[in-house]
């Protein structure tokens, strides 16, 4: 029995997906520049022919990936400024949900370092060094938002809340990529050594 055009798209979809997840893994090891499309294909155990299907260069990968990633934490910012609670629970919340993804999604520290990748590296492409310029602020103007926030409700330390949202990514963002280093052998501190850097 032929396959329905739903069947096709999801079994495209999922290709798709498998194409992603390996390129990811092949990146946050080699790097933009190392890393070739035949390592991206044997990755996905796929031929090269197949992948072009889907994708017409690495460069392209690259882009949906890096896109893909933005998209994700900018919602989840976005969601977490908009949740009906004071703001030190907004900043508790968060720091709770960013410790358990790094120690048990696997993808989210490669995330985070492809993204610091591109952020200092020359050969990436322009169509990805547009996407970084328009969206990395938005994580971290949302949590000077709730810091400041949280200054007015009298919860949150006395310096400029800009300033606290760069502590706060770059904590997290290094932990992530202490991760991605240890593998299986990193432990997340406690979350309260970290609150207490933020909250009174």
């Amino acid at each position: 029995m032929p396959k329905s055009a739903e069947q096709n798209r999801i079994a495209r979809d999922s290709r798709r997906d498998q194409i992603l997840d390996s390129a990811l893994k092949a990146f946050s090891v080699k790097g933009l520049g190392a890393t070739k499309i035949s390592d991206i294909a044997q990755e996905a155990s796929i031929s090269q022919g197949l992948l072009y299907r889907y994708f017409k260069s690495k460069d392209e990968i690259f882009a949906e990936l890096i896109r893909g990633a933005f998209e994700r934490m900018n919602l989840a910012a976005n969601e977490l400024t908009a949740l009906p609670l004071p703001a030190n629970e907004k900043i508790r919340t968060a720091i709770l949900q960013l410790l358990q993804d790094i120690e048990s999604n696997e993808d989210f520290p490669r995330y985070v370092l492809l993204i610091a990748q591109s952020g200092i590296s020359d050969s990436v492409p322009d169509g990805v060094k547009k996407i970084i310029e328009e969206n990395a602020e938005i994580p971290y103007k949302a949590m000077a938002k709730i810091f400041a926030d949280g200054q007015c409700e009298g919860t949150v330390k006395d310096y400029e809340p800009e300033e606290i949202a760069v502590l706060f990514w770059i904590t997290i963002k290094g932990l992530a990529m202490h991760k991605a280093a240890l593998g299986p052998g990193y432990v997340s501190p406690n979350p309260q050594m970290i609150l207490d850097n933020f909250l009174k």
